[in-house]
This record gives structure tokens, C-alpha cells and sequence, in this order.
């Protein structure tokens, strides 16, 4: 054998080789890029899985409006389905001058137990199924609003609203003084008035 066949053979053969390696590299790119597709789905499905667990006893809450009888007027009851207590239970309707408040158990701080209906008492406010709104705090401590027309919303803790509305206000007091040319001191907490 010449030489210069052996150069060639070993030429070809490096060549097959780094053709090999490219599409083993090419396979390898395309299962890493099927199997990260299929991880994102996972991970996405793991999220709706997670969300339906959290709204799940959230879900079976609701509450609805009696049509008026013969002899007495509409009357809304709140309903808890599911399985384990409500808690702080109020139910809201939105006025020209405020806000109206009911609670709607007739004891205790708005607890609704397992499996209850409750009537709700109070001033209502004229067409109150359209108007109402049930805010009540899940056993896992999660404070949920149903609208009028069904739908679920989770609401933030009042410490995190607060700390949202103190952040946006500093904000906002900072981006007027750099309007009008002045700083705006941050507040340094509550001073204590002298003795």
C-alpha cells in the first residue's frame, strides 16, 4: 500500500468521521430542543395543576339572590360547597356615597362552615344580583372576591396593597419633585409627639 493511499484513506475516513460527529451533534441539538418543549409543557401544566388546586375550594363559594316570594322582598344567600370552612366572609355592593358592607354570617367574623347556606342581611341595594360582591379568605389564607356575573378573583393582603400603595406613592411624590425642581424627602416613620 502507497503512501499517498493511506493519506487518502485517512482523509476519507476523518471526513466520515466529522460528518458522523455533525449529525450526531445535529440529533442531539433536536432531542435537547424536543425534550426542553416538552419540560416547558410540563412545567406550564404543573402551573395550571397548581392554580386549580389553590382555587379549588375557592371555586365552590359563591353566592346567588333569592327572587322575591309573594309576601317578601329578594333576599342573597352566600354558599360554601366545599369541604372545609370560609373565613371573614363579607359581602359588598358599591354605592353612589361609599361603600355598604354586610356580613354574611350571622355570627362570628363572616365564618361560613362546610356544606352552609347563609342568608345575608342588611339594607340591599336595589337590583342586588347585579351589584353584589362576596370577598371571603380560603382555609389555605388566600382572600378571594366573587363578582356578580360569577367570576373568581384572587385579591392581594391588605399588608401587600398597602406596601404597593406606599411604594407608588413614594414614586410618585419623587417623580413630582423632579418636575417641579425640589426633592421630596422619604418619610422616616412615625415621629413620637413630645410629652
Amino acid at each position: 500500500m502507497s503512501q499517498i493511499f493511506a493519506t487518502q484513506l485517512t482523509a476519507v475516513a476523518t471526513l466520515a468521521l466529522a460528518i458522523l460527529a455533525l449529525a450526531a451533534a445535529v440529533l442531539a441539538g433536536l432531542a435537547f430542543w424536543k425534550q426542553s418543549q416538552e419540560v416547558g409543557l410540563l412545567l406550564e401544566q404543573n402551573k395550571r395543576d397548581t392554580d386549580e388546586r389553590r382555587r379549588a375550594q375557592a371555586a365552590r363559594v359563591f353566592f346567588f339572590v333569592r327572587p322575591p316570594g309573594d309576601e317578601d322582598t329578594a333576599l342573597p344567600y352566600a354558599r360554601n360547597a366545599s369541604e372545609l370552612p370560609v373565613y371573614d366572609a363579607v359581602v359588598t355592593a358599591p354605592q353612589f356615597h361609599g361603600l355598604t358592607i354586610w356580613s354574611a354570617a350571622p355570627w362570628g367574623p363572616g365564618t361560613i362552615m362546610p356544606g352552609e347556606t347563609v342568608p345575608i342581611r342588611g339594607e340591599l341595594p336595589p337590583d342586588p344580583a347585579s351589584r353584589l360582591r362576596l370577598t371571603f379568605r380560603d382555609s389555605a389564607g388566600i382572600t378571594w372576591q366573587r363578582e356578580p356575573d360569577g367570576t373568581l378573583t384572587e385579591r392581594l393582603p391588605r399588608e401587600e396593597v398597602r406596601s404597593r400603595q406606599t411604594r407608588l406613592g413614594r414614586v410618585f411624590d419623587h417623580i413630582l419633585g423632579l418636575a417641579f425642581g425640589r426633592v421630596v424627602a422619604e418619610p422616616r416613620g412615625r415621629q413620637r409627639p413630645p410629652h
